[in-house]
């Protein structure tokens, strides 16, 4: 609490004025679906040795605006595509999944992909490296999924076991 006279008055009494906790700063934005899947890989997937990953995804859900529904086409996901780029290099290019898979995929388990999930277009933020370094990455652009290849990432029985439509048509 902060006292506050008014220097106005003649005989200035103090004001009490109630001192606003800083909030923290929304660094992320996350759909329940992706909050979920963050959770159970920090609980699951990480081994001891991946402190890092395993503090980035604490803070990323912490900090995290959890968002109902879908996500803007702006934010980050599980299973959208991004352009990115980090410190000293040039534009890269990857998809957001749950594991490695190969290819361009970025697993949201590596400290490259913790850091991505949630992030916003235009947005930066500190990117931790294993030696310890801390470089700066920059989402510059993110292309949603598409719908049966984000379905897919969420659930892997996300036919419950029927065929896809197209395998009907055959």
């Amino acid at each position: 609490m902060t006292i506050l006279c008014n220097a106005t008055d003649p005989d200035p009494a103090p004001i009490p004025v109630p001192l606003r906790q800083p909030q923290p700063a929304i660094t992320a934005w996350l759909t329940e679906a992706d909050r979920q899947i963050l959770t159970y890989s920090m609980d699951h997937c990480l081994s001891e040795d991946e402190e890092l990953v395993a503090g980035v995804l604490r803070s990323k859900i912490d900090l995290a605006e959890i968002i109902c529904g879908d996500a803007p086409p702006d934010v980050a996901t599980l299973g959208c595509n991004v352009t990115y780029m980090v410190t000293g290099g040039g534009a890269q290019y990857g998809r957001l999944t749950c594991d490695d898979t190969g290819g361009d995929a970025i697993a949201i388990t590596s400290l490259l992909g913790a850091t991505l999930i949630g992030m916003r277009e235009l947005q930066r933020a500190p990117l931790l490296r294993a030696d310890g370094s801390i470089l700066t990455l920059a989402l510059l652009r993110v292309a949603p999924a598409r719908k049966e290849r984000a379905v897919e990432q969420r659930s892997p029985t996300a036919n419950h076991g029927f065929p896809e439509e197209n395998d009907l048509r055959a």
